[in-house]
């Protein structure tokens, strides 16, 4: 079998489309361009059936020996198998069954997300079911599974932006945030980049009872990045500079090379907008690690 056809096998649309054509027992495909699966699998053997007029023509036999092909490269059954339950299964699992485990398994980061742990140690220990005895020390992290934390009983969560601020913050950063509870367990989460981020386990988050918090940069960017997450896992609210729009430390940290690349940045959320707009009038754009760093107070703004 050619590279070209092994690798198109090799793609989770494909087997999904061979599948139901199989189902379906579908012998005329119409097809575009030679990228096709059904004008290769042709191509590859003459026997499965020939191509006329921009359509594909199975054989008798074709769909059987599509099915014995699609086995022998992949290892999957396209009579038994379920494409979209083998995508659920981890690459142990499938590596019992196919070729190439790859090719459906979910990611194996998949449902893990990047938290720290903030509360006394005999809390930590029976809200976490002895999972954790002490608070995450600075500079380290922990990568929990989601289907752990949602049977916790955390008292707070708080989704951070940047990595390094996720680090380093501290217990004596939590009590200078206005308006929040240090007294239970607080459970930090990094909010990701790429597609490690908090979105792929927002529907899990958005589940716990607790309230939860977005702390981003104070930026249009950072605005708009908690608009965003905060639509997602219902948060409560966000945490912002106390007295923002009539905190005049806040131009002193100002990074003017960042507030010009997000000059064409607009928020929707109506509670924000007032910040938004101060931002825009004052040129104003201040990153989190600044904010940690200078010690300066914040305070919860509740979403309406």
């Amino acid at each position: 079998m050619e590279p070209r056809l092994v690798n198109k096998l090799a793609q989770k649309r494909t087997l999904k489309t061979l599948r139901e054509g199989l189902l379906k027992r579908t012998k005329v495909f119409a097809y575009r361009n030679e990228d096709n699966v059904f004008y290769m699998l042709c191509q590859h053997d003459k026997t499965i059936g020939y191509s006329a007029g921009k359509k594909i023509y199975l054989s008798d036999m074709g769909w059987q020996s599509i099915i014995n092909l699609v086995k022998a490269g992949t290892g999957v059954n396209l009579i038994s198998d379920d494409i979209d339950a083998l995508s659920q299964k981890g690459r142990l699992e499938n590596s019992t069954i196919m070729a190439d485990e790859k090719i459906l398994s979910r990611s194996p980061t998949q449902g893990f997300i990047l938290c720290r742990l903030l509360g006394r140690a005999e809390m930590l220990s029976q809200t976490t079911d002895h999972f954790a005895n002490q608070s995450t020390p600075l500079q380290s992290y922990l990568g929990v599974h989601i289907n752990h934390i949602i049977n916790w009983d955390v008292d707070i969560v708080l989704v951070i932006e940047n990595f390094a601020s996720f680090t380093e913050f501290t217990e004596s950063h939590l009590s200078s945030i206005e308006g929040i509870s240090d007294n239970g367990m607080v459970l930090l989460i990094y909010r990701g980049h790429d597609d490690k981020n908090i979105y792929s386990v927002a529907t899990e988050i958005a589940s716990l009872t607790c309230p939860k918090y977005i702390f981003a940069d104070y930026d249009l960017a950072g605005l708009q990045l908690a608009e965003v997450i905060a639509e997602r896992i219902e948060a409560a609210g966000y945490i912002l500079p106390k007295g923002a729009m009539h905190n005049q430390s806040l131009v002193k940290l100002n990074k003017i090379a960042e507030r010009e690349k997000q000059s064409a940045t607009t928020i929707k959320d109506s509670v924000l907008q007032p910040y938004m707009n101060d931002m825009k009038t004052r040129f104003l754009a201040v990153t989190q690690e600044a904010l940690m760093a200078h010690e300066v107070k914040l305070e919860i703004v509740s979403r309406e």
